[in-house]
């Protein structure tokens, strides 16, 4: 299927292996979001211009509040068009903001019991794509509150000055990447705790 090509690709151009997947697309994000009781973000100037124009007509709750600048508490809906924003920045910045609402889950799930979790994997599960085993999930599950109180870095792939832009033939652009180095930076990241920056800077 697509989530297997996707791992193929993934682990030929950056030379790990991936032995489990969990796939979650855009329309599962608004589901996700509501069934944790929405999540907390700031939001910038520029973000609540835009997305204010349009908040009330996204709210999958019907609860959503006036945006304003600093921490909002956004509904499913409201959290899925904030991911999904790039029209007033770029797609880097969009990315930065999926992983915002991705950090956001975790920390509304900050303080949950087993129970609890268990509860809301019988919501969530049936929204995503995972190879993980019914069991390895129950396992997962009963270390979830201790995970969920630890520290999580992050990085985008590929890193800035690690590409180039290229024109494909039916007119749009593609990335030129140097997949080299950011398979040294990925290595090191995962591997050796090593900074991007640190890697950047040398």
């Amino acid at each position: 299927g697509g989530a297997d090509l996707l791992i193929r690709t993934v682990e030929h151009c950056f030379k790990i292996e991936c032995d489990h997947y969990v796939r979650v697309n855009f329309a599962a994000v608004k589901d996700i979001v509501d069934a944790v009781g929405g999540v907390d973000v700031e939001l910038n100037a520029s973000e609540v211009g835009y997305l204010g124009l349009f908040y009330d007509r996204y709210s999958s709750t019907g609860k959503q509040q006036p945006l304003r600048v600093g921490v909002n508490h956004l509904d499913g809906g409201n959290a899925l068009a904030y991911a999904r924003l790039r029209a007033i920045d770029s797609d880097w910045q969009r990315v930065g903001r999926q992983r915002k609402v991705i950090l956001a889950v975790v920390e509304a799930l900050k303080g949950s019991t087993i129970w609890q979790l268990n509860n809301l994997a019988d919501t969530v599960l049936p929204l995503i794509q995972t190879n993980l085993t019914k069991l390895e999930i129950s396992e997962l599950i009963l270390y979830a509150p201790k995970f969920l109180t630890s520290e999580f870095d992050q990085m985008t792939i590929p890193k800035q000055g690690t590409y180039g832009g290229m024109n494909i033939r039916n007119g749009g652009g593609a990335f030129a990447v140097d997949y080299e180095i950011n398979n040294e930076i990925l290595q090191k990241f995962l591997y050796e705790g090593v900074s991007s920056a640190e890697l950047l800077a040398n």
